[in-house]
């Protein structure tokens, strides 16, 4: 006596093969959700940890979407504007912990010696503010016209200047 048994697989090969072909799809799919949740969640922390954070900082956690052949997507922050300074520059030493990036002024304060090395320009309370808690540039430049301290502005362009020829500073500095 013997048994015989007869299993037709061609169905489940056909099955397996569609899910086959819909699986980097799927996968896609659910990479972009979960990135778009993470750049969902970082907005609200956002929110949450800074005082009237402004809607360029609100908005600066951006997503690459994952495609069916990448198969990666990538959460990021938004490192250049059109304008202004980028967020990616103010908020790396917030999120990753690092030393805090120095404002070209701070920088031109420091050398030309009336700014001591180590310290910071913060507001102060008579200081007045836009919406987000922040100094405007045209406020900025007003108190250095009224300190007398217009040499500082034409200290900060040839600053920027140097930068992009790469010329040291010290060789355009006369005493």
């Amino acid at each position: 006596m013997g048994v015989s048994v007869k299993l037709d697989t061609s169905k489940f090969d056909q099955a397996s093969a569609e899910l086959k072909k819909q699986l980097p799809y799927a996968s896609s799919v659910a990479l972009n959700n979960v990135a778009l949740r993470i750049r969902g969640e970082e907005g609200a922390a956002m929110g949450c940890v800074f005082t009237n954070p402004a809607k360029l900082t609100l908005n600066s956690v951006l997503v690459k979407k994952a495609t069916k052949r990448s198969g990666i997507a990538k959460v990021f922050i938004r490192d250049q504007v059109s304008n202004g300074t980028a967020p990616g520059k103010y908020l790396a030493p917030s999120v990753m912990d690092m030393n805090w990036n120095d404002k070209c002024f701070e920088r031109a304060l420091w050398h030309m010696g009336v700014l001591p090395a180590g310290m910071y320009v913060v507001h102060g309370k008579a200081a007045r503010l836009n919406k987000h808690g922040n100094i405007s540039v045209g406020a900025y430049k007003k108190s250095w016209l009224n300190c007398g301290a217009a040499l500082v502005l034409l200290v900060v362009q040839v600053v920027r200047k140097v930068r992009r020829v790469n010329i040291s500073l010290a060789k355009l500095m006369v005493s």
